[in-house]
């Protein structure tokens, strides 16, 4: 704008030359960056889980705000000054015409993102619940595609009445025919594209807003055409359209606006009692630990250990039981088929003299089933005896946790176990199995018990909801087990989790049951008499709240009393250097440590185990100190900078009027 300024008062082509030069470059970045902004911190704020990125827009404090008004104040500066001090009335035609372009794309753009409406996202950081609202929002975007463009013709359209008026208003035909050719754009657009795509009551607000607009340039014409086609034949010179680019200028202005261990970064301090001797110790990590801690579920990776001197202790994650321990006997599936009545049944073959055993793992082909188990067992393959019954197999369809194909059984020696789904619907065929042997490990499992809150029910009544509040995100739940009072049922689980009890995550879920014990099928069977599953797989990955929800169909819903949210024990093994008492800290936004007693634990032999230690109560840690984050420095000196630039810009202000007076069209000093 200053070179087409000076250009225009000293009427040097070049100047103006490469003021347009310059303008060019501007709207080509504006095209390749400033424009495509927007929808680039939208994906960012995606893609990120919210971490980076901007889900919408700041109205008109955004780059592509700033930069369309910043360009088009610019360009309509340059016109002005063009036609007012030169015969280049072409030059100055063509940059008004695009800043009024410009002008009209930020009214546009600005009113779309005011319109649009988006749901609110979840917690940032939450990837698996960011992977569907991604979804949610571009269905809210598709949703709104024709609201959102009988918004941007209506905005046409009175962007086209101010022109038209305000070309009336200081008489000025430039503005005017601007105003027309910006008329029948939004016709075209009304014919051509909104008239498909928009719903009726849309379509009637939209030709109704844009009928009252041409309506009122026609009164304009009517009344005041005469008039000025009169002065101008009387060579009247056209009335500056200026007040416009002021006007725009006044709206920008008023839109800107082994070490010793330091405790100070822990939020929660735990004292650990019993560590009597040097050597390693171990404790097992409680609910309230998982909920103090600030790193990735289960992973305990901000825990710090620190010894009765001062000095950090190295320890070691295990977790007692894990997968990959087991010890199995594959079998062969033989004699696949499908029984009249619907069941499906094979025969696997354990080879000569299999080990003791006690569950059958099966590989069932099918997408989603709730099938009851018979097992038959047989050392000659042709006599065989039931050895259980009433265990459930189940499936269920887009839920790939919520599938359960183990079947646990009294222990048996047998070389033949004959399987039979007693109901195969949704259940293909038995592709294969494997015997599982008894781990001596095996531990219980961690718990937390919960009351049963009180159960929500669909709007169709067809299902149960129970929303269970952990208190606080980081228990690394595993699965769920319901305590229920009825008698007998059947009923599928699913699991959904959240960590704003707003976006709900599939989470997993099966099927829980109580049936009565067939007779001698069982003979180690619970009090009671009866063979039941309480327990559903729930992977939820360290969010806060879980939710139940139960599929009653049209039975009545159940007398759920209790709830217990179950995870794979974790003890912290630690190395105590001296004895007396030990600190577990905890809270911190740090990196996991890398010490070297995992590596050493894991050649250890398998009789090498550590002393038990307690966890004491937790209690806010006392020299913690909130960290001071690392802002840049332009962030930390804020006010110097935004002095500095003041300052600079006056002088360029001052550079640019001396500039001016100097020229040969200066009213001062020529």
């Amino acid at each position: 704008a200053l070179a087409a300024v000076l250009g225009a008062r000293r009427r040097d082509r070049w100047w103006v030359a490469g003021a347009c030069v310059l303008f060019g470059a501007a709207l080509a970045r504006i095209a390749a960056v400033d424009l495509p902004s927007a929808e680039r911190a939208f994906e960012t704020f995606l893609s990120s889980a919210g971490r980076k990125g901007r889900l919408e827009p700041l109205f008109l404090l955004n780059p592509r705000a700033v930069a369309l008004a910043a360009t088009a104040a610019a360009l309509l500066l340059s016109a002005r000054t063009i036609a007012r001090s030169t015969e280049w009335r072409a030059v100055a035609a063509a940059l008004g015409a695009v800043g009024w372009a410009l002008a009209v794309g930020l009214a546009v753009t600005e009113a779309r993102d005011l319109a649009l409406s988006l749901p609110p996202p979840p917690a940032a950081g939450d990837v698996a619940a960011f992977a569907r609202y991604r979804m949610a929002a571009y269905d809210a975007l598709s949703e709104q595609a024709g609201s959102l463009s009988a918004v941007a013709s209506l905005v046409l359209a009175t962007c086209a009445a101010l022109l038209v008026g305000g070309g009336f208003l200081f008489r000025d035909a430039f503005h005017r025919w601007l105003g027309l050719g910006l008329f029948a754009i939004v016709l075209a657009k009304l014919l051509l594209a909104d008239v498909w795509r928009l719903s009726r009551l849309q379509q009637v607000a939209v030709f109704l807003g844009v009928g009252v607009l041409l309506l009122a340039a026609a009164f304009l014409y009517a009344r005041l055409g005469k008039r000025i086609a009169a002065a101008l034949l009387r060579g009247e010179p056209p009335a500056p359209g200026g007040t416009a680019v002021l006007v725009l200028l006044a709206v920008l202005g008023a839109a800107a606006p082994a070490r010793a261990l330091d405790a100070s970064a822990f939020r929660v301090a735990r004292p650990i009692e019993g560590v009597e001797a040097p050597g390693l110790h171990g404790v097992e990590a409680d609910a309230d630990l998982f909920r103090a801690s600030r790193a990735a579920a289960g992973t305990l990776s901000d825990v710090r250990i620190e010894g009765p001197t001062g000095e950090e202790a190295p320890w070691a994650l295990r977790v007692p039981g894990e997968p990959g321990r087991e010890r199995v006997v594959e079998g062969t599936v033989v004699d696949p088929v499908a029984l009249p009545d619907g069941s499906l049944r094979a025969v696997v073959d354990l080879g000569a003299a299999p080990p003791r055993h006690d569950e059958l793992r099966l590989d069932l082909a099918g997408e989603e089933f709730l099938c009851p188990v018979r097992l038959e067992v047989s050392d000659d393959g042709r006599t065989f005896g039931t050895l259980s019954e009433g265990e459930r197999v189940w499936a269920i369809r887009d839920a790939p946790e919520a599938r359960r194909t183990s079947v646990r059984h009294p222990p048996s020696e047998a070389r033949f176990v004959r399987v039979t789904l007693l109901d195969g619907r949704g259940a293909e065929r038995i592709t294969g199995a494997r015997a599982i042997l008894p781990d001596p490990r095996e531990v219980p499992l961690g718990a937390m018990a919960l009351p049963a809150p009180a159960g929500r029910r669909s709007p169709d009544g067809r299902e149960t909801f129970l929303d269970l509040d952990l208190g606080a995100p980081g228990i690394p739940a595993e699965a769920v087990e319901l305590e229920v009072g009825d008698a007998a049922f059947e009923r599928r689980i699913r699991i959904h989790s959240s960590t704003d009890a707003e976006h709900w995550i599939p989470s997993g879920g099966g099927a829980i049951w109580r049936a009565p014990l067939p007779a001698g099928a069982f003979p180690a069977a619970r009090p009671g008499g009866a063979l039941e599953g309480l327990r559903v797989v729930a992977a939820t990955h360290g969010r806060r709240w879980i939710r139940v929800a139960v599929e009653d169909g049209d039975s009545p819903p159940l007398r759920i009393t209790a709830v217990r949210v179950l995870w794979q024990p974790r003890i912290l093994v630690f190395r105590a250097l001296a004895a007396g008492r030990h600190t577990l800290l905890v809270g911190a936004d740090v990196a996991s440590p890398a010490y070297d007693l995992a590596a050493l634990l894991a050649r250890a032999p398998n009789d090498v185990l550590p002393l038990p230690a307690r966890l004491g109560a937790a209690s806010a840690n006392a020299r913690f100190r909130e960290p001071v984050q690392d802002v840049p420095l332009s962030e930390r000196h804020r006010s110097a900078v935004v002095a500095a630039l003041v300052v600079l810009f006056a002088a360029l202000a001052l550079w640019a009027v001396r500039l001016l007076r100097g020229s040969p069209g200066g009213s001062a000093g020529t």
